[in-house]
């Protein structure tokens, strides 16, 4: 994967542990409801469209759903979002991979605001530009994380082949492939094996010292 020059990651599970933020507001928004989950449910929240996995895990109606989503997002603003950090090691693979002349861009579930404000909190912004930095639109019916790829494959002018989306969850790894793009699954994020191999991703690492070996040899 060392030759490829355009390197797209993934916020949540691949550059930072954001689980106790996200966790905690998803907690917060299913008790508004009288509603809670397992750990081993709150955690696959973790990645996806919200809307999806309260579809997908609760019999709330079309607009509790939309409701829900809009208590989430207030409590993290105001909480969830602090609680979030970078994986050791990432922010000298980012520098690395600079110093290397790739394009680095981000491509996340998360709102387009929310991720704007992450990576600027977090400094990132320091590796990925403004542009590069593609999140999910505000209506969570929308939400595809495949146009995101596509977005900035247009906006970097990379072909696919000369690029590849680093990721933790299906989502992730199902948009690499839909826009014939090389996908990395990290381990070390929120996705379960099962769920990784499934998607067949051309590789999986454990850690970050893995991923820049396979990043950078």
């Amino acid at each position: 994967m060392k030759e490829r020059k355009c390197i797209i990651f993934d916020i949540d599970g691949t550059l930072t542990n954001s689980e106790e933020g996200i966790l905690n507001s998803v907690k917060y928004a299913l008790e508004q409801f009288g509603l809670e989950a397992d750990m081993k449910t709150l955690r696959t929240f973790i990645g996806p469209p919200l809307a999806h996995s309260l579809k997908k895990h609760t019999k709330l109606s079309d607009d509790e759903i939309t409701e829900a989503v809009r208590i989430y997002r207030d409590h993290f603003a105001r909480v969830g979002f602090f609680q979030n950090h970078l994986y050791p090691g990432i922010w000298e693979l980012l520098e690395d991979l600079a110093k290397a002349g790739k394009v680095l861009a981000v491509a996340t579930n998360r709102i387009q605001p929310e991720a704007d404000k992450v990576v600027r909190h977090l400094k990132l912004d320091t590796f990925f530009p403004p542009e590069l930095v593609v999140g999910a639109p505000l209506r969570t019916e929308d939400t595809d994380k495949a146009k995101s790829v596509a977005a900035i494959l247009q906006r970097t002018g990379c072909r696919p082949e000369e690029a590849v989306m680093v990721g933790d969850r299906e989502f992730d790894l199902l948009a690499a492939k839909a826009n014939g793009v090389a996908a990395v699954a990290v381990m070390y994020g929120f996705g379960s094996p099962e769920e990784i191999q499934a998607c067949h991703p051309e590789a999986a690492v454990g850690s970050v010292e893995e991923l820049r070996r396979l990043l950078l040899g």
